[in-house]
């Protein structure tokens, strides 16, 4: 009877000391060894002497159970996005992996995370690992974070600005957002395309297209007219200038000089009206960026 009793208990002891899956009844139903390993699919099962613990993977995820003495803490947290680059004003969701001081990798629900915006351009991490990007006025970086069991993880984003006039108070107003924060910082209103706080005569807008600098009165578009050739400077990298003539100032119409002579000395561009015609002329200069 004792024989029997103790036969019964070893054969409980090893049924129940095992590792299982319940969504895989080909493992559920195999039998249990000493040691070894067992392997259905991408699932590998190794088990120590007699199945009391072993270790289970399955591609990245890895679990450790039923080993006597052991205790587990969370070690570090991996934060991830589908993409490492962000467009201004859109979002994407945030994945957190937790790992082990035994080497488990443990995927966490995004509710069991404490997200946060830790630095940079982001503008809000919601509850749920929802990450949306700011509206910059350049491309930067904005760094998500988050926590878990004592544990944080941080996940650094590039932020790409897609329209360059769209910034804060500098929207909409026919300048480069970067070029009003360069020269005027955040939120200025010096920044304004009709203001001209170097007193110059020529307003941000002007300065902006001429690529000359708005806060400094000696930097500033000059245009003058020798005869039939108009001189122009600074002639600056980016920029289409085209000359332009009018036959009055009543009408104000406008027509491309064509034709012409052009020489460049240095910044200086000179451009010769070569038209016989010797009526009145006026001449003007229409400066574009693409």
């Amino acid at each position: 009877m004792k024989r029997n009793f103790l036969r019964h208990a070893l054969a409980v002891l090893l049924a129940s000391g095992g590792l299982a899956f319940a969504a895989t009844p080909a493992l559920m139903n195999s039998s249990v060894t000493v040691g070894g390993r067992q392997t259905v699919g991408s699932i590998v099962v190794n088990s120590d002497l007699g199945g009391f613990g072993g270790v289970a993977s399955a591609g990245t995820f890895a679990a450790r159970g039923g080993i006597a003495g052991q205790l587990t803490d969370v070690q570090s947290l991996a934060v991830a996005a589908s993409s490492p680059s962000l467009n201004e004003g859109a979002s994407t969701p945030l994945a957190a992996t937790a790992t082990y001081t035994d080497g488990t990798l443990l995927p966490l629900a995004s509710s069991a995370v404490t997200w946060s915006v830790s630095s940079g351009w982001l503008a809000s991490v919601s509850s749920s690992g929802l990450a949306t990007a700011a509206i910059v006025y350049q491309t930067t970086n904005g760094v998500a974070r988050a926590d878990y069991l004592g544990q944080f993880g941080t996940l650094t984003l590039t932020v790409v600005n897609v329209n360059n006039d769209d910034f804060g108070s500098y929207a909409g107003d026919g300048i480069d957002d970067a070029w009003q924060v360069q020269y005027f910082g955040l939120g200025n209103p010096n920044a304004a395309p009709t203001a001209d706080p170097d007193g110059d005569g020529q307003n941000n807008l002007l300065e902006y297209l001429a690529g000359t600098n708005p806060t400094n009165a000696a930097s500033a578009f000059t245009l003058s007219l020798t005869g039939k050739t108009v001189s122009f400077a600074p002639v600056t990298t980016g920029r289409t200038y085209s000359v332009e003539f009018a036959t009055n100032l009543t009408t104000k119409i406008f027509t491309p000089l064509t034709g012409g002579t052009t020489v460049d000395n240095g910044t200086t561009r000179s451009v010769t009206d070569n038209s016989p015609i010797n009526s009145a002329r006026y001449y003007r200069v229409k400066i574009s960026l693409p």
